[in-house]
């Protein structure tokens, strides 16, 4: 993947690609809506509910993370995820705009989403 050069680019267009990165993948949009119902929740909860592992969940924090979606807190031994401030007016309103029962898959795809 080729770099961003920052003198090419607004803060915005970089912090919007930044986002959208992060939100490629449809765990991770799981994991933001699950986070927009909740508030708050952690990573053992989310894996358990995603019905994958803690590495798995893991990772994909992580990428929401550096893209600037979420946060951690540490509270009584566990980290507590919830949506980045300064993002939640926009990831809200980009997840209700897709509805998920209104996306056409791919024939090709399909099979990874049903």
């Amino acid at each position: 993947m080729g770099a961003i050069k920052p003198g090419n680019y607004s803060n915005q267009e970089i912090n919007l690609s930044l986002i959208h990165r992060a939100l490629a993948h449809p765990i991770r949009i799981q994991i933001v809506k699950i986070i927009l119902d909740q508030n708050t929740t952690s990573a053992f909860e989310l894996a358990k509910f995603l019905n994958v592992s803690p590495k798995t969940i893991k990772d994909h924090l992580e990428k929401l993370h550096d893209g600037q979606v979420i946060q951690y807190e540490y509270i009584h031994h566990a980290y507590l995820i919830s949506l980045h401030p300064n993002q939640m007016d926009y990831i809200q309103s980009f997840i209700n705009y897709y509805p998920i029962s209104e996306l056409v898959i791919s024939p090709h795809l399909s099979k990874f989403y049903s």
